[in-house]
This record gives C-alpha cells, sequence and structure tokens, in this order.
C-alpha cells in the first residue's frame, strides 16, 4: 500500500515510506492538510502533497507523515496535543534523522507550519507554507534562523496573497533577519487559491528542503 495507516492513542494517521528505504534514518516530512480534508476518514491523503507523492515517488526520499484533525473549523493550533502524539508515536516506530525533519501544509496547514514550527518536539531545519497565513512580525520573529518557501496564488479569493508577502517583508526587515538567509516565495500568476498543486511540483523543491539541516 502506497500509504500506511497507524495509530496514536485515538489518533490514526498516515505514512509515506520512500523506495528503497533501508535501515538508516530517514529524512522526514510533516505535511498538515487543510481544511477540506479534516475529518476521521482518512482523506488527508487526497489533497496537496501525498499525490505528489504517488505521482512522482522518485523525487521525494522522505518519509512523510500525514495527520488528520477531526474538526474542519478548528485550527491546528488547537491540535497540539495530536501532534506531539503523532510525533511520539512516529518516533517510537521509524528511524528518523533529527538533523533533517520539514514542515509543510496548505491553507489551513499553510497556517499550522507558520504557527508550529517552534512548537512541536521536532525541530525542523525547512518550512514551505502553502497559501498560509499568520501574524507577520509574530511569525517573523518566531521563525527566525528557520530557513522559509513560501507558496501563494496571486488571485487566492480565500486566503490573500498578501497573507506570504506581508510575512516576507517582516522576515527581510534587517533588524529581523540578521545573518539569516532571505525566505523564498514563489507566487503563481492567475492562480486561485490551489497552489498547492503547482508547489508540490515545484522541482526543486524536495532538494531545496534536503539542503538544509538543523544545526548542532
Amino acid at each position: 500500500m502506497p500509504f500506511q495507516t497507524f495509530n496514536a492513542g485515538e489518533s490514526a494517521y498516515a505514512v509515506f515510506r520512500p523506495k528503497g528505504a533501508g535501515r538508516k534514518p530517514l529524512p522526514a516530512i510533516l505535511f498538515l492538510h487543510g481544511k477540506g480534508e479534516s475529518g476521521t476518514d482518512g482523506r488527508q491523503v487526497k489533497v496537496g502533497l501525498p499525490p505528489r507523492l504517488l505521482a512522482a515517488p522518485d523525487d521525494w526520499p522522505f518519509l512523510v507523515v500525514c495527520p488528520q484533525k477531526p474538526e474542519a473549523d478548528r485550527l491546528w493550533p488547537e491540535y497540539q496535543d495530536l501532534l506531539k502524539a503523532v510525533l511520539a508515536d512516529v518516533d517510537a516506530r521509524f528511524r528518523t534523522d533529527p538533523a533533517r525533519r520539514y514542515l509543510t501544509g496548505l491553507s489551513q496547514g499553510g497556517n499550522g507550519t507558520l504557527t508550529l514550527a517552534t512548537a512541536l518536539p521536532w525541530r525542523f531545519a525547512a518550512l514551505a507554507p502553502v497559501c498560509g497565513w499568520a501574524d507577520p512580525m509574530r511569525t517573523a520573529r518566531q521563525l527566525k534562523g528557520i530557513p522559509t518557501w513560501l507558496f501563494h496564488g496571486t488571485h487566492d479569493a480565500i486566503v490573500p496573497a498578501s497573507c506570504s508577502t506581508a510575512i516576507v517583508d517582516c522576515m527581510v526587515r534587517p533588524d529581523l533577519r540578521g545573518d539569516d538567509p532571505a525566505p523564498r516565495l514563489t507566487l503563481y500568476p492567475g492562480v486561485g487559491h490551489n497552489a498547492w498543486d503547482a508547489a508540490y511540483a515545484e522541482p526543486e523543491l524536495p532538494a531545496w528542503l534536503l539542503s538544509h539541516r538543523v544545526a548542532g
């Protein structure tokens, strides 16, 4: 099966294992889905990164963890306990490389990526929020030192592209950036809320993630 399902307490999550995974610790991605994939039915693997994993598995040499939040109208920050339980279960079942763990998500998952990057047990080497939003200044301070590549459609009527551009504007401020590398921002002209199909098809994205490691 392309995805395996495991239980972490009362929460089920799906895992994608790359081809040829051996005994060496694997780089890992935590993927946070959007509003429409909420529930308890496993549909978090139907949209965004998971379909891309199936379409181009050789491009993604990661263990990809896909939790599902139960309620559509509650955001990911309200499910920190669920995420912590999932990550603890992943740590018990799999060998992942602590220096090569990454966080990405779309829409509500983009918000979760931006707001939870420093709140979870895993330390993330890089982030890839897609059509997300968060308080720009607070986010710039929290993400200092974490390489970030943001994606957004210019015609997004649900989460305006200005949500991403405002975050980038704060992140590049000299008083906040310091010696950090500048964030990357990719805007898709004419694209609406579904920026994820284009974002996860970016040929550079997997290698860009892998180019970053947690120091120390």
